[in-house]
């Protein structure tokens, strides 16, 4: 740790162990003061603070969040990292904000798998693992809009439409209730594939998996 990053945190842990009526307040101040003497270094520092401080409320999502969110590529790796060496409920809302603004694909699969990681830990807190479990329902509703609106865009003005609307609601109706996904049977996945809906490499995968959750 640099000298200036030991004196910020140093500075934003009294203020939290402090926790005054202003804490977040003087957290925001500090934040103002250091912001320009700080380099992506300290995005690591300030994922150990939350991790140090788990129950500790950090803002919705905060000043130190929207300071270190700025280091992008820095804070996704270090948001990562801290997840997988000390999970909280901070930083699992915060790996729902960094799903939200990926548009791809592949990677947005690997973020949303960190929660089905999380939620089969067994030594975590029943309390991070219900969390976890919250974000895979609502971003498997968000990935079954995503599938609809993308077979609408492709298919509304279609002969074909509305054979693949009736696949789309007969797959994502049936939830395997394992938190695995939905049923998808080869034939629905070549269709789709023929359809161009899914690419060939979407459709390889779904296909070795025999199954497919969040696929799209």
């Amino acid at each position: 740790m640099t000298r200036i990053n030991k004196i910020f945190t140093e500075k934003i842990s009294k203020f939290i162990e402090e926790n005054s009526d202003y804490v977040l307040d003087d957290i925001e101040d500090e934040v103002e003061k250091f912001k320009s003497k700080l380099d992506s270094s300290i995005v690591k520092d300030i994922f150990i603070l939350f991790e140090k401080y788990s129950s500790f409320h950090f803002g919705i999502p905060g000043s130190l969040t929207h300071f270190i969110e700025r280091l992008e590529d820095t804070y996704k790796k270090e948001l990562v990292s801290s997840l997988k060496r000390f999970p909280t409920v901070h930083t699992l809302a915060l790996l729902q904000r960094v799903v939200n603004g990926t548009n791809v694909v592949e990677q947005r699969e690997i973020y949303i798998n960190i929660y089905d990681e999380i939620f089969r830990e067994e030594s975590l807190t029943e309390e991070l693992k219900e969390i976890a479990l919250e974000h895979i329902c609502l971003n498997e509703e968000k990935e079954k809009l995503r599938l609809m609106n993308k077979i609408i865009k492709l298919h509304e003005n279609k002969e074909d439409y509305s054979e693949v609307l009736k696949d789309a609601l007969t797959c994502l109706s049936e939830n395997t209730g394992d938190a695995e996904g939905f049923v998808v049977t080869e034939d629905i996945l070549e269709r789709w594939y023929n359809l161009g809906i899914i690419d060939k490499n979407r459709w390889i995968k779904c296909i070795e998996k025999s199954a497919v959750n969040r696929w799209l």
